[in-house]
């Protein structure tokens, strides 16, 4: 069964990681046969920036810009529920803008709110 996503959607792609040090976010967390390490699945909250029909995947962004090429089919690709896009990696400052492809970087925005409102002050003293 083929899903659709279009640009714009939120999805979570559950990563398997090994690691010695698996992260405070890891899931499922299971020893290596060794004892050497640990495999676990991470969480990755994206937005959809582009859907490939004819190659069959959705590239998606991270909050930080970096893009990656998913299988639309992927079982370990999956939609963001409602409270996972309250609670998780979804901020204001972070839509996707379709025009550019890209994301606004949500520190700069505030900063230049912030210098804006610094600006505004000192005009009325």
């Amino acid at each position: 069964m083929s899903r659709t996503f279009k640009p714009g959607d939120h999805v979570v792609y559950a990563k398997v990681k090994r690691s010695e040090n698996p992260s405070r976010w890891a899931r499922d967390v299971h020893p290596d046969q060794g004892g050497d390490g640990y495999s676990y699945i991470v969480d990755k909250y994206w937005t959809v920036v582009e859907v490939d029909e004819g190659k069959g995947t959705v590239i998606c962004a991270t909050r930080g810009g970096k893009r990656n090429e998913v299988p639309i089919d992927d079982p370990n690709l999956r939609r963001a529920s409602w409270v996972e896009h309250l609670v998780h990696k979804y901020h204001p400052g972070d839509e996707y803008d379709a025009k550019k492809r890209t994301f606004p970087d949500s520190w700069a925005l505030l900063y230049e709110q912030l210098r804006e409102a610094q600006e505004a002050s000192e005009d009325e003293e």
